[in-house]
């Protein structure tokens, strides 16, 4: 086992204190459990390229667009004539 010195701001600070007041741990338990709780939640996120993030959510097929991208301008200009058409 390790001895660290840290210096903690006042934010780090608070935000100790109400952890160990929520939890009734220790100091050194509640660092311990944020480093191995952070390392996790960075180990998890790793790797992960950009589009996965959007896997998470269900946009459907296609998600929301009206139109692939490449064609967005042909795409608009018949929206915009259908809705004049409506008017």
């Amino acid at each position: 086992m390790t001895t660290r010195s840290v210096r903690l701001d006042d934010e780090a600070e608070l935000a100790l204190a109400e952890i160990r007041r929520r939890s009734g741990q220790s100091i050194s338990s509640a660092i311990k459990l944020s480093l191995i709780s952070f390392r996790d939640n960075v180990l998890s996120r790793q790797g992960r390229r950009p589009s996965e993030f959007f896997l998470q959510y269900d946009f459907g097929e296609g998600g929301y667009s009206i139109g692939p991208a490449r064609e967005s301008r042909r795409v608009v200009r018949e929206k915009l004539a259908q809705r004049r058409a409506r008017r």
